[in-house]
């Protein structure tokens, strides 16, 4: 039986930890023409070597044909596992912190636009007016 590649992609994404978006702005698409792609069963060897540079993925491991046409994982080697690790966490707590800044900044939103913190709302007008 035939693998549905669009579903192997999106599930190899997801287990990258990468978001879709990021996925998407690196393969130069939107977010909208990649779910378009998760839903096609045959997928392209080029953007599929593609996505797995993208992801750090081998997907000649689920679809064989590949492994001639890969040059990832020559890539992959050549970087420093340890180095390329650590660089990939930290992007992912990066996103994360990124997420909570921007709850954050819609809790304090929140806040100030209630009526007992119009004072303080006023006093930071003027201080960013001067």
């Amino acid at each position: 039986m035939k693998k549905h590649k669009g579903l192997l992609i999106r599930t190899k994404i997801k287990e990258s930890g990468l978001k879709f978006n990021e996925v998407a702005k690196q393969l130069k698409i939107s977010r909208g023409s990649l779910y378009n792609l998760f839903k096609k069963s045959e997928i392209g060897d080029t953007l599929i070597i593609r996505i797995g540079e993208i992801v750090r993925y081998d997907f000649s491991l689920h679809i064989p044909h590949l492994k001639g046409k890969i040059n990832a994982n020559e890539k992959l080697e050549n970087y420093n596992k340890e180095e390329s690790d650590k660089i990939f966490t930290l992007q992912k707590k990066y996103y994360n912190l990124l997420e909570k800044h921007n709850e954050l900044l819609k809790l304090l939103f929140k806040i100030f636009n209630e009526e007992p913190y119009q004072s303080i709302q006023e006093e930071l007008k003027k201080f960013m007016n001067s």
